[in-house]
């Protein structure tokens, strides 16, 4: 007979999120599920955990106890499909805003990015640095090829402001593939920059320029099952207050000013794009996008 052993790894993680995040007694009610796609993730898990303990514990008083349950191994189109179909009680998930996500779930109505996604940076290969530094219109810049995942938000609103997009199945294809030329951009977040830098400067003739930054407005929320009303209520009424104390950009900050410093917004060029998924969306949520200094 064969059985299921787990890791000692996998025990010492369980583990570890227990003592940082500890449960309510098991006999509440309010469960609250959120999704972790790999167990040897980066920090943006931890950083989501952090806000919805932080928006329930702020809400205990009014609301009671509760259970904060993590589901490993839980892929994004999975945890599209049980929030969809409610089978995970008050599972919510962390996804940047588009209009199928708005037709099918209900969000949080505030950014739990600060906005910080808006900005994107570009990995290109060596050859090009010295010439997109003298591209100082958005015309010239349009000139250039830029990769993306496929059926990524990002390839709609680069097409949408005039640029040629270049779609890719595989995410870890594209580092390689802009070095060798197949196309002339990369760009990415200035939260995701750093540690994909760290992870592939290894890479022959990678480079990452430094001469400007693309924005377009861009927030990621917390979603859920359209008929979770107590668990909207109750997480916007905690992370409206930890927003209005400094509580949240102070946890925002533990986790990615390091990579906001390292993006070096203030040296760049900076280019304005509009996004389509916004059209018709309440943008009251912009009060709280972060404004770094530059």
């Amino acid at each position: 007979m064969s059985y299921f052993r787990p890791s000692k790894f996998m025990f010492f993680m369980i583990g570890l999120l227990i003592w940082q995040f500890p449960l309510a007694n098991s006999a509440t009610s309010f469960s609250v599920h959120y999704r972790v796609e790999s167990i040897a993730d980066d920090g943006m898990y931890t950083y989501y955990i952090e806000l919805i303990k932080g928006a329930l514990d702020n809400t205990q008083e009014e609301y009671g106890p509760y259970q904060l349950i993590p589901l490993f191994e839980l892929t994004f189109p999975r945890a599209k499909l049980l929030a969809k179909n409610n089978l995970v009680s008050n599972l919510l998930i962390g996804t940047s805003y588009s209009t199928e996500m708005a037709s099918q779930y209900a969000f949080v109505p505030l950014p739990i990015d600060f906005g910080m996604m808006s900005y994107r940076v570009c990995f290109t290969r060596k050859e090009k640095l010295a010439e997109l530094k003298q591209a100082t219109q958005l015309d010239q810049l349009r000139q250039y090829t830029i990769g993306q995942g496929k059926s990524w938000l990002d390839v709609e609103v680069l097409k949408a402001n005039g640029f040629n997009v270049i779609e890719y199945a595989s995410y870890k294809s594209l580092f390689p593939s802009v070095a060798r030329g197949r196309f002339d951009l990369f760009c990415r977040s200035v939260t995701e920059i750093l540690p994909e830098w760290d992870a592939h400067k290894s890479i022959n003739n990678l480079a990452l320029d430094e001469s400007f930054a693309l924005y377009y407005p861009f927030p990621r929320f917390f979603w859920t099952n359209k008929n979770n009303h107590l668990l909207l209520e109750r997480v916007t009424k905690g992370l409206t207050r930890m927003y209005q104390d400094g509580t949240a950009l102070k946890i925002w900050k533990k986790h990615n000013q390091k990579n906001l410093d390292f993006a070096k917004l203030s040296s760049r060029r900076i280019f304005y794009l509009h996004n389509p998924q916004l059209e018709g969306i309440d943008l009251n949520f912009k009060q709280y996008f972060y404004n770094p200094p530059f």
